[in-house]
């Protein structure tokens, strides 16, 4: 995050010690789930929007840039979209993300920590352990080398800036996979 973000979140929080936990920043951002149900009938849950609108747009365009270019919101967030039971579309991922970003930030506040990439994603998350079971041999990961290639070079991809997002998001959550295999520390392209 820049300086610049950090100052609009902090500036629509306020004092982050006013706060007793994180599911209460995620409702003044207005990114908490409610559902529209009367009587047997069950509606759709989507998020509240009470909250306050330019936090909510903050944490939506720093959760692109996060998805953009870290390897671990962007492994994150290729879980979130993939996974077997209840794959999340692109913009609900994204809602799950800036929750995560917020409880991220509580945490850190509370506990008066920095920041440390390698203590996102443990051994045992479910994202973790799902990409680890799609990349299972070489083969596969120099499949992927070779579709970053022929990304890069294929004229129609660029035509289509979305399917190369795709192909880019898959690309690097498999090499930070390989990566906190070895337990090497992510570094960030």
């Amino acid at each position: 995050m820049s300086i610049l973000q950090v100052a609009a979140v902090v500036s629509e929080v306020g004092d982050l010690s006013n706060y007793r936990s994180a599911r209460q920043l995620i409702k003044l951002a207005g990114l908490n789930l409610v559902e529209n149900s009367s009587g047997s009938h069950k509606g759709r849950s989507r998020i509240s929007k009470r909250g306050r609108s330019k936090l909510r747009c903050t944490l939506s365009r720093v959760a692109l840039i996060l998805v953009a270019r870290t390897q671990e919101f962007s492994l994150l967030h290729h879980y979130y979209t993939t996974r077997p039971n209840n794959p999340l579309k692109g913009k609900q991922s994204l809602v799950a993300i800036c929750c995560k970003l917020l409880r991220i930030i509580f945490a850190l506040s509370q506990k008066k920590m920095v920041y440390d990439k390698n203590m996102f994603i443990s051994q045992d998350h479910p994202a973790f352990m799902y990409m680890k079971s799609a990349v299972k041999s070489k083969k596969q990961q120099h499949k992927f080398d070779s579709v970053e290639q022929t990304a890069v070079q294929s004229h129609t991809l660029r035509r289509r800036p979305d399917r190369n997002l795709k192909v880019r998001n898959s690309i690097i959550c498999t090499r930070s996979l390989t990566i906190m295999q070895r337990g090497e520390p992510i570094t960030t392209p």
